[in-house]
C-alpha cells in the first residue's frame, strides 16, 4: 500500500499536469477549463504517459517507498548504539569460548583453485593494464585543454580527509579515473567497494547487484543493474571480477565484461553496457594517517544504446561523486574497522575441501562474511545445518576464532548498519524529480494539442 506521502505527491504531480494547460487557458482566454475538459486532460496525460513507456509516479513510489527510510543521524545515536553493540559482543565472545565450531550458511557456488578457473588466464593482462592506468605519477592528469597529458581533470572536491578527483581520458566518451581519499582502513574500504551486493547501499546509480557464480576463490561472475533515467532505459553489465593481493599491502579488484552466463538472464528491455576494464586499487594512505586510505578507480566502458550527453555528464560528474561521499560517510560511521580484508582472505586462501561436483562448479557460501577469515585460515564448505571445524587464523602472532575475528573487526553500530542497508533520502528526491519531468512535458504538449494557446 502506498504511503500518505506517496499519494499526496502523486496527486500534486497529477494536478500540475492539469494545472499547466489550465493556467495557459486562463492567461490566453480569460476563463478556466470546465470539469469535462479537466477530466479529458487527466486521461490524456495518463495515456500519453503510458505510451511513452515511463512508469507512473504511483508505481515508482510504491517500489521505492519500501526502500527509502528516514536517514539516521550517526552523531546523535552513536553512544546508545555502542552500548548495545558491546552487549552483543560480550555474548558473542562467551559463545566463542564455549564452541570452536562455525556454522556456515547455505551455499550456491563453489570455491576452487585457480588452476580450475576458466577465466584466470585473463587476469595477468588486466592486472598490468589497470596498474598502468592507476599510476598517477607516470600518467598524470592536467587541466582541460592540456595537450601533453592523457587525462584531463574535470572535477575536484574535498571535505575534511575526504577527497575526490575525476580524470577523463582524452579522446574517449566514457573512460574515467577516480582518485579518492576515503576515511576508512584499506581493508574495510576494499570489502565495501569490491562487494557487488553492497553496492546499491552507496552507489546512487546502482539499483541491484549480485553474484551469479563464484568460479574460484579469486574469481566471481557478477552483474549489476543501473537505475533508469528518463528517457533512457535501465542498463546492466555482466562481468567477471578478479580479486588479488598486491605488493605493499595494496588490494586489487578488476572486472571485464563477458557475453553471457547460463545462470543469468537480463530483464526484458534493459540495455546491455560493456566494461572493457573497470575496477579499483585500494592502498594505505600515502601520508600514513590512520583510518584513511587511497582509492584509484578505473571505468572504461560502452554504455550501449542511445544516451544523451547531459545524462552521461550528470552520471560521471554528479551521481558518482555523490555515491562516493555516501560510501565515505558509511565508512566513517564504523567505529572498529577491519584490519583483515574478507575478500582478500578468500582470494588468497587455499580451499581445504574438494568438491564431488564437476570441475569449476563447487559450492560456496552466498555471504562471504561468515566464511572469510584471515589469510592463514582454511575455508570449509558445507550445507546450512552442518557445523564444521575451522582452523584458527593467526593475526600478528595471535590465534583468533572465526567469530572472534568477526565480532572484533566487523563490529558496526546500529546507525552504521542502517546506512549500509538503506538508501539515502536524497534518492527519494531525485526519483520524484525524475518522475515529475514527463508530466511537465506532457502538460505543455497537451496545451498545444488542445489549442489552448489560441486567443
Amino acid at each position: 500500500m502506498p504511503s500518505v506521502v506517496s499519494v499526496l505527491v502523486n496527486l500534486l504531480v497529477l494536478g500540475a499536469a492539469v494545472a499547466c494547460p489550465a493556467l495557459v487557458t486562463y492567461y490566453t482566454q480569460g476563463n478556466v477549463p470546465d470539469l469535462a475538459t479537466v477530466a479529458v486532460l487527466c486521461f490524456l496525460a495518463l495515456g500519453v504517459f503510458r505510451l511513452l513507456g515511463v512508469p507512473t509516479l504511483v508505481e515508482g513510489l510504491v517500489g521505492t517507498n519500501a526502500q527509502i527510510e528516514k536517514e539516521v543521524s550517526v552523531d546523535e545515536e552513536f553512544e546508545e548504539d555502542e552500548e548495545e553493540e558491546y552487549d552483543e559482543d560480550e555474548e558473542s565472545d562467551a559463545l566463542d569460548e564455549q564452541d570452536t565450531t562455525a556454522t556456515v550458511p547455505s551455499v550456491t557456488e563453489a570455491t576452487v583453485s585457480d588452476s580450475s578457473d576458466p577465466y584466470i588466464s585473463a587476469l595477468p593482462a588486466l592486472e598490468a593494464e589497470i596498474l598502468s592506468l592507476c599510476d598517477t605519477t607516470k600518467s598524470p592528469s592536467g587541466p582541460p585543454g592540456s595537450d601533453d597529458v592523457d587525462w584531463h581533470t574535470t572535477l575536484t572536491q574535498s571535505w575534511g580527509n575526504y577527497n575526490i578527483e575525476i580524470h577523463k581520458r582524452v579522446g574517449y566518451e566514457f573512460f574515467f579515473r577516480y582518485v579518492m581519499t576515503l576515511e576508512g582502513t584499506p581493508e574495510e574500504t576494499f570489502d565495501l567497494m569490491a562487494d557487488i551486493r553492497k553496492r546499491p547501499a552507496w552507489d546512487e546509480l546502482c539499483q541491484a547487484g549480485d553474484v551469479v557464480e563464484r568460479v574460484s576463490n579469486r574469481t566471481v561472475v557478477q552483474y549489476f543493474r543501473t537505475q533508469g533515467m528518463w528517457p533512457t532505459k535501465p542498463r546492466y553489465a555482466l562481468v567477471v571480477a578478479f580479486t588479488k593481493l598486491l605488493p605493499n599491502n595494496r588490494y586489487l579488484n578488476v572486472t571485464k565484461s563477458i557475453d553471457s552466463h547460463p545462470k543469468f538472464t537480463p530483464d526484458s528491455g534493459d540495455v546491455c553496457m560493456r566494461a572493457r576494464i573497470a575496477g579499483q586499487i585500494v592502498e594505505p594512505d600515502p601520508q600514513g594517517r590512520p583510518r584513511v586510505c587511497r582509492v584509484v578507480q578505473i571505468v572504461d566502458g560502452d554504455l550501449g544504446g542511445w544516451l544523451p550527453k547531459g545524462v552521461v555528464s550528470m552520471v560521471t560528474q554528479k551521481v558518482i561523486p555523490v555515491g562516493m561521499r555516501k560510501a565515505n560517510k558509511m565508512l566513517r560511521a564504523i567505529e572498529n574497522q577491519k584490519v583483515v580484508s574478507e575478500a582478500i582472505s578468500i582470494a588468497e586462501a587455499k580451499p581445504s575441501v574438494q568438491s564431488t561436483q564437476p570441475e569449476g562448479k563447487i559450492e560456496a557460501a552466498q555471504d562471504g562474511s561468515t566464511t572469510a577469515v584471515a589469510p592463514a585460515a582454511k575455508i570449509a564448505v558445507v550445507s546450512t545445518t552442518e557445523k564444521v571445524m575451522v582452523e584458527p587464523a593467526k593475526v600478528n602472532g595471535t590465534v583468533a576464532s572465526v567469530s572472534g575475528n568477526r565480532s572484533a573487526l566487523i563490529r558496526r553500530s546500529a546507525s552504521g548498519r542502517a546506512l549500509m542497508a538503506k538508501p539515502n533520502a536524497l534518492r527519494a528526491v531525485l526519483n520524484i524529480l525524475r518522475w515529475s519531468q514527463p508530466w511537465v512535458i506532457i502538460s505543455v504538449l497537451l496545451a498545444v494539442i488542445t489549442g489552448r494557446f489560441k486567443r
